[in-house]
């Protein structure tokens, strides 16, 4: 009895023992499914932002006194496009944009690369645009004797030909010259208005065709010398002129007429790829003031203001040079005398004006940055008009010395 109730403990043990085996591996069963549904039910880790790609297209174009950078724009948003230049110093950075302008107002040899980044990263920069094609623009201003008005190509007494062998050189035909078409010589007959140095400067007040010449081929012919230099020259003049005729005051005057001749210039050169910087202006006014005894008191502030405004009105350096030439009477007032006309009081008034206008040039020289003077004085005369004006050698010298004094200078 004992023994069948042993064997019926036992094997109630050993029943007891499978069915917690049983209940273990369905437990663990359960644990794993439990972790397999919880796995298959997660959300996919994100993905890391990317940076920006690299710029590609990289086009730089030449504005009136500006370079504007363009680009292909990629296609995320909040992209910061930065325009870096070479030689350094002349970018600019635009968000979401495919183009921004950079100020072009040196004769530097401009590249840019472009480089986008975001806050996921930078991309590596462009390749570097082309170098921008460049030209120096030089203004010539002033009245008659800045235009030329008695120098003659050819002279009418030696019959001497001043664009002709030895005095031509490179420059003639290099070197590019526009002029206004006004009462004084016949305009240009290009669309441009720009032709080659050489191109005859005719009169139109006079009967008969008469070629004449300023300081701007003396001056062209002496940097090609000096530099190999080929330039283009806005010549811009008026006779008879004072600086009030000049007054940037007013409104469509002579003063808006020069800057507008300018910028249409270089508006034109820029339509075709290139980009002009002012290389210098020349001034070579003052004669009217000096024999005028309130214009010639008014002197120097007007010319003050005058270099004043043509620096902020010129797309132009600030290091760029502005050339005074110093006026002179001396000749007038000395073949006066010497006719017994140069009366009391009016003689010494005309003294004392010239006096004050070549006083304001010094003044504006040692006054105002980068304005330097070259006198007149001492200059070949004409006889035609009481010896005011230059004659075609007088003209050239003063190019070349103009040149001299200010091609090492231009921006």
């Amino acid at each position: 009895m004992l023994e069948r109730n042993g064997a019926r403990v036992a094997k109630g043990i050993r029943l007891l023992t499978v069915c917690a085996a049983f209940a273990l591996v369905l437990a663990g069963s359960a644990i794993q499914m439990v972790t397999s549904v919880s796995t298959a039910g997660a959300a996919p880790a994100p993905k890391a932002p990317k940076a920006p790609k690299k710029v590609s297209g990289v086009v730089a174009t030449p504005g009136v006194g500006v370079i504007t950078v363009t680009w292909n724009l990629d296609t995320g948003s909040g992209i910061t496009y930065t325009v870096t230049s070479l030689p350094a110093g002349n970018g600019c950075a635009v968000v979401d944009a495919e183009a921004c302008t950079v100020p072009a107002v040196t004769s530097t040899p401009w590249q840019f690369s472009v480089t986008a980044s975001d806050s996921a990263g930078t991309a590596s920069p462009s390749g570097l645009s082309r170098v921008v094609p460049h030209r120096v623009l030089l203004v010539v201003a002033g009245q008659s004797n800045a235009l030329g008005a008695t120098s003659y190509a050819i002279d009418p007494i030696t019959g001497v030909n001043y664009f002709g062998h030895p005095y031509a050189n490179a420059a003639d035909k290099k070197d590019l010259i526009a002029w206004p078409g006004w009462w004084e010589l016949s305009p240009p007959v290009t669309a441009s208005g720009l032709v080659p140095l050489d191109t005859p400067q005719y009169l139109n007040f006079v009967t008969t065709p008469t070629q004449v010449f300023g300081p701007e081929v003396g001056l062209a012919r002496q940097i090609w010398t000096d530099d190999s230099l080929a330039v283009t020259i806005d010549k811009v003049v008026y006779s008879d002129s004072s600086m009030v005729d000049w007054s940037p005051a007013t409104s469509g005057g002579l003063f808006d007429d020069m800057v507008g001749i300018v910028k249409q210039t270089m508006a034109s050169d820029a339509a075709q790829g290139q980009l002009d910087t002012v290389g210098g202006f020349y001034w070579y006014q003052g004669e009217s003031d000096a024999m005028d005894p309130t214009l010639s008191a008014e002197y120097q502030a007007n010319l003050t203001g005058f270099i004043t405004a043509v620096r902020a009105s010129l797309p132009m350096s600030g290091t760029a040079p502005i050339l005074l030439v110093k006026e002179s009477l001396a000749e007038v007032i000395g073949v006066q005398q010497a006719a017994g006309i140069c009366s009391s009081p009016n003689c010494e008034a005309v003294i004392a004006g010239d006096t004050a206008v070549r006083a304001a040039d010094d003044w504006a020289a040692a006054n105002l940055p980068h304005v330097v003077t070259v006198d007149s004085l001492g200059l070949a005369r004409t006889t035609a008009y009481g010896g005011i004006h230059l004659s075609n050698t007088g003209e050239l010298q003063l190019g070349e010395e103009l040149a001299k004094a200010s091609d090492h200078q231009f921006p």
